[in-house]
């Protein structure tokens, strides 16, 4: 796998490159120090992967993943240092604009083998994923609907929602679609690398026009709020509305979006589910059992997806009813449940 490292501190990528050198699955083929020189070399040399610092000088990160994603799509992992919320507010961004993963910027000293290893298997997830071209503010056009996709006359008893790679910015855009007030609870699982949930729940909360807190087992769900289950074991929906462990067998995710899912089918058909952007099959399975179920299902389209892989095995598994970027799910769910309540909203 050929990698562009792309940081603007020399000792940075000095030990970047040292680590991918001593493994043999992998090939350096340049180093940038600011977003200029990342847009050039990703156009000359074409790496397989990008390590991305965010702050650099002369053009940031941010700014080179919107060039990039947008002229010569190229996954980019986001290696950050930052070790407090404050310092990570730019790395949630970098994700929305079409950055794959977050992951800690890893030592060479002694004790740090985790980190090092964790960066290696990004990497190498990173480089298989078949990214798709971005262009800035593409995600907010409407797209036509694969159905009707009704909800019908009256809201859902809650949202259920499922993401993976390149998910924080399509939960964000779905969350700013369905809007303050929302007369439901919405509780999405996130894959994310460790360490990442308390800065991800902050952020989300921050630009989201609903209050968000992270979903644990236990967690009463209050309908206006959003929760994020993002680490730790699986959860499922009990009928009175409150998180619970998963009674499901563990399988290769957890947290799983299929054991969210699956466990909903206990409540009737008054659940609205939603899978976005992700790469595997982690709730295929039970958003099928949902819809099988007299729910309604929807999934993202690949033309707004980082990640198609998720939402494209969906529909293949006739698993879904309707199909669009965030917001124009968004859409869907508010105007078919509450347009009367949403209409007075400021």
């Amino acid at each position: 796998m050929r990698i562009l490292v792309v940081d603007d501190s020399a000792l940075a990528r000095n030990a970047l490159c040292a680590i991918f050198n001593r493994d043999d699955s992998f090939e350096v083929i340049g180093e940038a120090a600011d977003g200029y020189a990342a847009i050039e070399l990703t156009r000359i040399l074409r790496p397989d992967v990008i390590t991305m610092d965010v702050r650099m000088p002369h053009l940031d990160g941010l700014s080179a993943i919107e060039a990039i994603m947008s002229q010569c799509p190229t996954p980019i992992l986001v290696v950050t240092g930052a070790t407090e919320y404050a310092g990570r507010r730019t790395e949630f961004e970098a994700l929305s604009r079409g950055a794959i993963q977050l992951v800690r910027k890893p030592s060479l000293a002694e004790g740090h083998e985790e980190e090092v290893t964790g960066l290696l298997d990004a990497a190498r997830m990173s480089a298989r994923v078949p990214v798709v071209r971005h262009i800035r503010g593409s995600r907010g056009r409407p797209t036509p609907p694969a159905s009707n996709g009704s909800i019908g006359d009256r809201p859902p008893r809650v949202v259920l929602v499922g993401a993976s790679t390149g998910g924080p910015g399509a939960i964000r855009g779905l969350l700013k679609g369905i809007g303050k007030g929302f007369p439901a609870p919405i509780v999405a699982v996130q894959h994310l690398f460790p360490g990442f949930t308390d800065g991800f729940v902050t952020w989300l909360d921050e630009v989201s026009p609903m209050p968000v807190r992270e979903g644990l087992p236990g967690t009463i769900l209050k309908p206006g709020y959003a929760y994020v289950v993002a680490r730790g074991a699986s959860v499922g929906v009990s009928p009175e509305l409150t998180l619970e462990r998963s009674r499901a067998k563990p399988g290769p995710y957890e947290p799983s979006i299929d054991a969210l899912f699956g466990s909903a089918t206990e409540l009737g058909p008054d659940v609205a589910a939603v899978l976005l952007t992700g790469m595997g099959d982690d709730g295929v399975e039970g958003l099928k059992a949902l819809r099988e179920a007299g729910c309604w299902t929807a999934a993202q389209d690949e033309g707004s997806s980082i990640v198609f892989g998720m939402p494209q095995q969906a529909s293949a598994a006739e698993a879904v009813e309707f199909v669009g970027n965030p917001a124009a799910i968004a859409r869907q769910i508010v105007g078919q449940t509450a347009p009367r309540q949403i209409g007075k909203l400021p």
